[in-house]
């Protein structure tokens, strides 16, 4: 046992990286599928006999003007704009998925959840609507009807791919031995297995006594906060696609993660005074960088380059750093609730971050590879180093 766990800590990534993505594909399909059959539903009483011919359009697009109206107020009034957008609302959309049901003594308004972006979205609208005498104990509360539940069908699938994945991997430790073995020389001052070492720091910054290295990270300093710039819609809310990260994988390799760590910070800040936010400047998302820059640093600087460290890298800034911290800094931003913040992060940011998991990765790996040979001349790598380049 200690033998094949000698072996296998060298794919332990791909392993991990093999769960996650056989898991994730009946995760989308149910993604897609879910917010089309889930509803938001809020019940009432009536003194008459309605159904949705009650309501109009034009009710909805009434309710949707008075939210909107209320939050710039609030933002003329406070100076925030911690509230739900309202705006963002397609009315024609949402009023055609609205239905009403008489279940139980009761009334129901229901509508698909893909129409609203947070269930606080979906209860003030029907709460605007139902705001008439001729409605009784309207319901101070909005029921979530998932009828798909993705996050138990992920569990569901995650666990399914962890155990297919694991005999897989075990059937090619039994029958095919060359997929675990590395031929790389570490610990040697030039690469090293792991960061544990007291001279993997001692000499991080010096790039400050050299010329040419200072010269060489203002440059790529300067391209990062270019690319930090140009973003491409990605499909999911407002989150866009970058391609800063290269230059950060790049200096992380050439610079380490100590120098990463400062490039991180330096950029958010330059970035913002550049292109300021909307929302503001906050610090929680200088912290994001800082950690994202020392990630690709630790696993760039002084080691064996291979599509599955650049798996790693992307798989832990992707879920830990976007995904889970992003979504949490992004509701205490917006002034979103606890429940706000798991639908931001399960239905918009998980979803985004992990289509863009593998492409990410495969184009990090490309660039990082194709620039061996030319670092190599320019002296700026060492032959081990570049030796050490390989897929696996």
């Amino acid at each position: 046992m200690k033998k094949f766990l000698l072996h296998f800590r060298n794919r332990f990534i791909l392993y991990l990286v093999s769960i996650i993505f056989f898991a994730s594909i009946p995760y989308f399909i149910a993604y897609f599928k879910a917010p089309k059959v889930n509803t938001y539903s809020l019940s009432f009483e009536s003194s008459e006999v309605i159904d949705k011919s009650y309501f109009t359009e034009e009710d909805l697009m009434n309710a949707k003007n008075y939210y909107i109206a209320e939050r710039e107020e609030e933002i003329k009034e406070k100076g925030s704009s911690k509230k739900v957008d309202f705006s963002l609302l397609n009315t024609s959309k949402a009023y055609k998925n609205i239905k009403i049901d008489y279940v139980d003594d009761h009334y129901e308004i229901s509508g698909s959840q893909k129409d609203y972006t947070s269930a606080n979205m979906a209860k003030k609208l029907f709460t605007y609507m139902l705001n008439e005498d001729s409605f009784n104990n309207v319901s101070k509360t909005i029921v979530k009807n998932d009828n798909i539940n993705v996050m138990n069908i992920f569990l569901i699938s995650l666990s399914i791919s962890f155990v297919v994945v694991t005999i897989v991997f075990i059937l090619l430790y039994l029958f095919y031995k060359k997929f675990y073995n590395l031929d790389i020389e570490y610990d040697n001052q030039i690469l090293y297995r792991t960061p544990f070492y007291i001279s993997y720091w001692k000499n991080q910054l010096y790039w400050l006594h050299d010329v040419k290295k200072m010269t060489l990270l203002a440059m790529l300093f300067s391209l990062e906060i270019a690319l930090k710039l140009i973003h491409l819609p990605s499909g999911f809310s407002n989150l866009g696609i970058g391609f800063s990260y290269l230059v950060f994988s790049i200096i992380g390799m050439l610079f380490g993660p100590t120098t990463n760590l400062i490039i991180g910070c330096l950029s958010d800040f330059i970035g913002y005074a550049i292109s300021p936010s909307p929302y503001g400047f906050f610090l929680p998302y200088t912290l994001n960088a800082m950690l994202a820059g020392f990630i690709y640093g630790i696993c760039f600087y002084k080691t064996n380059v291979s599509y599955t460290k650049c798996l790693l890298s992307r798989l832990f800034v992707n879920l830990f750093v976007n995904v889970f911290l992003g979504s949490i800094w992004w509701g205490i931003l917006t002034g979103l609730d606890s429940s706000g913040i798991k639908d931001y992060a399960l239905l918009i940011s998980l979803p985004k971050n992990l289509v863009y998991l593998l492409p990410q990765s495969i184009l990090q790996f490309i660039t990082l590879n194709a620039l061996k040979n030319p670092l190599l001349s320019l002296d700026l790598i060492d032959l081990k180093v570049k030796e050490s380049f390989r897929f696996i």
